[in-house]
């Protein structure tokens, strides 16, 4: 294992130290959306560190967990972003979970009406369907 990927996983058991409950003086002086931001930023951090060592899979999990901690803390716009960074990660070595991945963020751009807003990062094409419905695409 590759200095980079000691420190991605270090980072990683932070990000889940940030998330176990800390004991009674860190709640007290802490608020739990604090401690979920510093979480994803750990993750983030992790899975991009992953990437530079083409540990794909282990990038791909951490952004999955950032952004499962960003729907965690009502962030959807940035859960929509990091489910499609670990998709491209996934893509290159498990494409049923990039797939998954993908429909995951195709929901929160969906449900969010996020297409439309200006607020992700992912080329997105909206195609009409019949009954009212649409389908987002990631390009």
């Amino acid at each position: 294992m590759s200095h980079i990927e000691t420190k991605a996983h270090q980072l990683m058991q932070e990000a889940e130290k940030k998330l176990s409950s800390g004991g009674f003086f860190r709640n007290l002086f802490t608020k739990s959306s604090e401690r979920i931001e510093e979480s994803i930023e750990y993750y983030m951090r992790a899975a991009n560190l992953f990437k530079m060592s083409k540990n794909w899979s282990q990038a791909g999990h951490a952004f999955e967990d950032a952004a499962d901690q960003c729907l965690r803390n009502n962030n959807e716009a940035e859960a929509a972003i990091n489910y499609v960074e670990a998709a491209v990660c996934f893509k290159k070595c498990d494409m049923v979970k990039a797939i998954d991945l993908y429909t995951k963020a195709i929901e929160l751009y969906q449900e969010k009406d996020l297409v439309h807003s200006g607020v992700y990062r992912t080329s997105v094409r909206v195609e009409p369907m019949d009954a009212g419905r649409r389908v987002v695409c990631l390009i």
